[in-house]
């Protein structure tokens, strides 16, 4: 039989009736300084005058050891040597004497409200910085969630929270959030996203950080749409700031790359590329990378006419480097609008520019071809092949010996076959089968000639 069996029920009635009188004896400790600690604040002083504060610890060590708990006098000097330790910088020595200061204030009312909530936005603080410091990564969460706590109280308390609280709460959070870098906690992010949104409601004009925090969870959550809408308002707060005219057309691009519709891709493109405009009409992202970038996108949204006057502009103005990529850009432009002698002219131009760069000359001879214009091509392919900078010589050697065998040339042919067969990247099949089609041709020409 267990032992409550022999619990009668009216003798157990009449203990529970007799808790509350108990309880009610226990007076809470009033507001009143001790005279011992009374008297001994004098010395104190006189010890923080003359920075004495190792002897003011100690002697508020022994003030704290005789001080009944709970009682105001343990409220008011573990509040006063949390003050002291803190000049010194011990911070985490300072925690657990400002939660006592802060448990007891709050509980028997000893420190008005404003002290309660300036000793818990300290404490929320100190813990924060500790938790910075440390590369434990348990203690730097406990330290953040402590930190976190105490100053979301303090949100709930004051009577007049600031766009500092809100935004050091959202920060204190979104590191929480963001110490595992290879698995965030996206719940700590929207957290950090929602301090951060309600600090936009405390001034009419809020402050970029607040922007640049929600900006940071929303990419953390991959939410690029609305990332991407912060950032557009950060354009027009600080239109001057090139970082946020990059990041904005940086996210266009990964919007567009992300998008599963050409048409979608298509939109964010043109958003990408407006953004560059508007910046650059604004004097800002106008270096020849950027200057390029205007280029790539016209070229990707078919603006072909505007990616010209850009080109022209830029190799003629230094806007846009002398490289082989951007004349071959221009030359491929006039292309696509179907005006071939200027895309002639244009390799023709790049060639002055760079007379030692045989891919030109390998560009040009393939233009040729494609206007049928083979005895051109030829002439600019031998010329390709005794320049440097070709990307695969043992392919233009190739071709050079298809347009030989084109024009009959077929002696010429088995020379440059038999020359691109000593480069790795040539087709080696391809070449002897034009090799034999070149002797049999020679073959039927002689046989043709004795008859």
């Amino acid at each position: 039989m267990s032992i409550s069996h022999h619990i009668r029920p009216v003798a157990f009635a009449a203990f529970l009736a007799c808790l509350p009188a108990f309880v009610a004896a226990q007076e809470p400790p009033k507001k009143e300084i001790s005279e011992t600690v009374s008297s001994e604040l004098g010395k104190l002083r006189t010890l923080t005058d003359s920075k004495d504060f190792a002897g003011a610890v100690k002697l508020l060590d022994g003030l704290i050891a005789q001080s009944a708990d709970p009682s105001y006098d343990l409220a008011l000097l573990a509040q006063i040597k949390a003050q002291i330790i803190l000049n010194d910088g011990k911070f985490a020595e300072a925690i657990p004497l400002l939660e006592k200061a802060l448990d007891l204030g709050a509980r028997f009312s000893f420190f008005d409200d404003k002290t309660l909530l300036d000793t818990r936005y300290l404490l929320s603080q100190i813990s924060y910085q500790l938790g910075t410091e440390t590369k434990d990564a348990a203690v730097q969460q406990a330290l953040f969630e402590k930190a976190y706590q105490n100053i979301k109280t303090w949100l709930e308390l004051t009577p007049k929270p600031t766009v500092e609280a809100y935004l050091y709460a959202a920060s204190i959070l979104y590191n929480q959030g963001t110490a595992n870098a290879s698995q965030p906690d996206l719940a700590k992010v929207r957290l950090a996203q929602a301090q951060a949104e309600k600090g936009l409601y405390v001034q009419i004009k809020p402050r970029d950080q607040l922007y640049v925090l929600i900006l940071a969870s929303l990419q953390q959550q991959g939410d690029n749409v609305r990332a991407a809408e912060i950032l557009e308002i950060l354009v027009k707060q600080q239109p001057t700031s090139s970082q946020y005219w990059q990041q904005l057309a940086a996210a266009y691009y990964g919007l567009a790359a992300d998008s599963k519709k050409d048409e979608d891709s298509e939109r964010y493109n043109l958003r990408a590329l407006l953004t560059l405009e508007r910046a650059q009409a604004r004097g800002l992202l106008n270096s020849p990378k950027e200057n390029f970038s205007v280029v790539a996108l016209c070229f990707t949204l078919r603006q072909y006419d505007r990616a010209i006057e850009l080109l022209e502009k830029g190799l003629a103005g230094g806007g846009l480097e002398s490289t082989r990529r951007n004349w071959d850009l221009l030359a491929s432009a006039y292309q696509q609008m179907h005006q071939a002698d200027k895309s002639v002219t244009t390799y023709e131009r790049a060639i002055q520019a760079w007379p030692q760069d045989g891919q030109l000359e390998f560009s040009l001879a393939q233009l040729y071809y494609s206007q049928s214009k083979v005895e051109n091509a030829y002439s600019r392919m031998e010329k390709a092949v005794a320049k440097e900078g070709l990307d695969k010589p043992g392919q233009a050697h190739q071709f050079l010996a298809y347009l030989a065998y084109e024009l009959q040339r077929y002696k010429e042919t088995i020379t440059w076959a038999e020359a691109a067969g000593k480069y790795p990247d040539a087709k080696q099949a391809d070449l002897e089968k034009l090799i034999r089609a070149a002797k049999d041709a020679i073959q039927e020409r002689t046989a043709a000639t004795t008859t």
